[in-house]
Order: C-alpha cells, then structure tokens, then sequence
C-alpha cells in the first residue's frame, strides 16, 4: 500500500518520504549501537570483576550508564 503510494506521488512527496525513511533507519542503527555498546560494557564489568548481581532492570540500567558516562569521561 504505502509503496504503490509512493510511486504514485509527486517527486517532493518521494524525497521527503525517503528522508524520512533514511531517519527512521538512522535513528534505529543508533539505538542499536548504544544498547550493544552498553551490553559490551557491562559483560566486560562481569567478567572484569567476576561479579554479577542480579540487582533488577533499572539498577542494571543505571550502571550501564555509570559505565558509558565513565566511558566517554563524563
């Protein structure tokens, strides 16, 4: 449906659903980045430390961002 759509529109439509498209697709990878980079950091911390602490999602979380924030100098 939204492809026959698109071939069907004007050119500016085309662009700009492109761009769109591209964006979505950007915004994606990025989020995939930082959740694997924040994976990456974590296991490392485990296996570093020989620790592991089932402490919940959100503690979980809230130390892999000490990690990312202690990562990029923050």
């Amino acid at each position: 449906m939204a492809l026959a759509r698109l071939i069907s529109s004007s050119p500016q439509k085309k662009v700009q659903d492109l761009m769109l498209i591209v964006i979505f697709v950007l915004i994606v990878i990025g989020i995939v980045t930082v959740a694997a980079f924040l994976v990456t950091a974590h296991w490392r911390f485990v296996l570093q430390t020989g620790r592991m602490e089932f402490q919940g999602v959100a503690a979980g979380l809230l130390d892999d961002i000490a990690l990312l924030r202690a990562y990029l100098g923050g």
